[in-house]
């Protein structure tokens, strides 16, 4: 009976996890798929990471009227050129020396 139980039970070598870990989640790519045209609108990961902020800052301008959103079937699209313009109503340019 013993004899049964050790065929069945293998045992693993010390150091070494029971499971092997899954692959890391591979990032998104944000490219536009054909580099000649341009998107014209981006989900909201894509244009958090344009403006080089946060996903719920995001949300915030959205809600607060300072971006514009197209709604398509549910997913929420983000105009580029309403991100293009949020950045040029926001820019400052300093003189040299300031």
């Amino acid at each position: 009976m013993d004899m049964l139980l050790r065929r069945r039970v293998k045992l693993r070598p010390k150091g070494r996890p029971a499971v092997t870990p899954p692959e890391p989640a591979r990032l998104q790519s944000f490219a536009p798929l054909d580099p000649v045209l341009p998107p014209l609108c981006v989900r909201i990961p894509a244009a958090a990471k344009m403006l080089g902020i946060g996903r719920t800052k995001l949300y915030q301008l959205i809600n607060g009227g300072e971006i514009e959103t197209v709604k398509l079937d549910g997913a929420v699209l983000i105009p580029v050129r309403s991100l293009e313009s949020f950045v040029a109503r926001h820019s400052i340019t300093r003189k040299r020396g300031e």
